[in-house]
């Protein structure tokens, strides 16, 4: 997750494709028809959480739609001060509203804030993460949906980066980026579209 440092000969890099991961993100969450849309970070600023937000913000921003970005607590505050913080944070946002959160450990977080609130997810929050944590995703009540991400090809591709590397061998390509597998849909979004309010 650390930034790339170009011309560094003993530099070699694999990360996930951040922007990949935001654009599924932003489709899915479109797709829905909401009235608004959200991005919740992890608690500690982290390099890949800001792009993912500001390639989501951008990619919301081309289709004519805004995204409110949520800030933490400056101060230190309690388990319990910082659950009540983002319930209040997402009571005021326009609903139905599409959260998008940072990864699956975040959407835990919001699930239980949505909890505090007596807000029904997916009716008043659809809410989606990263990851693809089954041991989250599937005990979360609703199940939470989740980008998977190619876990495989970038333990694989992080081997050969190593093998090249210790072998002492050229590398072409010392940054290599992983691309998203897709959006496992589970039921925190699974909306049905009513057009008849009965």
């Amino acid at each position: 997750h650390r930034d790339i440092k170009p011309g560094n000969p003993r530099h070699a890099t694999v990360r996930l494709d951040e922007k990949a991961i935001a654009a599924a993100a932003a489709h899915h969450l479109l797709s829905l028809e909401l009235a608004s849309y959200a991005y919740v970070p992890p608690d500690i600023e982290e390099n890949w959480s800001r792009l993912r937000e500001r390639h989501f913000v951008s990619i919301l921003g081309l289709n004519g739609r805004g995204v409110a970005c949520y800030a933490h607590p400056k101060r230190r505050v309690s388990a319990t001060g910082r659950l009540a913080h983002l319930a209040s944070w997402i009571e005021s946002l326009p609903r139905p509203v599409g959260i998008f959160a940072a990864n699956d450990a975040v959407a835990a977080a919001v699930n239980a804030a949505c909890d505090h609130s007596k807000l029904a997810i997916p009716d008043d929050v659809a809410l989606l993460g990263v990851d693809n944590d089954e041991s989250i995703c599937e005990v979360l009540r609703p199940t939470l949906s989740s980008i998977a991400v190619d876990v495989p090809s970038a333990i694989c591709e992080t081997a050969h980066l190593l093998w090249m590397l210790i072998s002492r061998k050229r590398i072409k390509e010392r940054n290599s980026t992983i691309v998203p597998i897709g959006v496992v849909r589970r039921a925190s979004t699974f909306r049905l579209k009513r057009s008849d309010p009965a």
